[in-house]
């Protein structure tokens, strides 16, 4: 078992003091870097970067985050609910460092997506149609993985083909 015993910490965001969203943290005497190719190759849509070492994903309204000696989750209610989602997180980190032998290693590295960049391929008409108001508010949905591309009709028009291509290139 990779994670038996651990404090959780709980703080205001430091961007927002005062916020009614709390930050779970977890500081541990063990070093996490091993198993992040391991949740690199689990996690949908994770952001690894093995130089700093650090994996950050979303799941709903929470970001998760591993780091070298600490790990934690943001967007949360109160205690309980960070108790809660803690014990969530220790149980998967420890069935994927269990799993290890079975599952493949994904040490690519990915940055989160660029808002703009997602834009520029979008096709700008600003319709609505894929429950956006606008181009820019699909585009940032996408980004941060709120969304899917397939929620927009019109990319799938021939003349969008090249941008479509470059979209799924970046996971989208």
């Amino acid at each position: 078992m990779l994670i038996e015993k651990y404090e959780l910490d709980l703080s205001c965001p430091p961007c927002a003091p005062g916020s009614e969203s709390w930050i779970a943290t977890v500081k541990i005497d063990k070093d996490l870097s091993e198993i992040m190719p391991y949740v690199n190759a689990t996690v949908k849509n994770a952001f690894y970067d093995p130089k700093i070492p650090t994996i950050v994903w979303k799941e709903g309204v929470h970001k998760f985050f591993l780091r070298k000696n600490e790990f934690g989750i943001n967007n949360l209610h109160d205690r309980a609910h960070a108790e809660r989602r803690i014990k969530k997180l220790v149980e998967m980190l420890n069935d994927i460092w269990e799993r290890r032998d079975e599952i493949q290693p994904n040490y690519e590295s990915r940055k989160p997506l660029q808002v703009l960049e997602v834009f520029k391929l979008l096709p700008k008409t600003n319709c609505g149609e894929c429950a956006y108001s606008t181009c820019m508010a699909f585009a940032t949905a996408l980004s941060q993985g709120e969304a899917s591309i397939d929620n927009c009709p019109l990319i799938e028009d021939e003349k969008y083909k090249d941008n479509l291509e470059k979209l799924r290139e970046l996971g989208l």
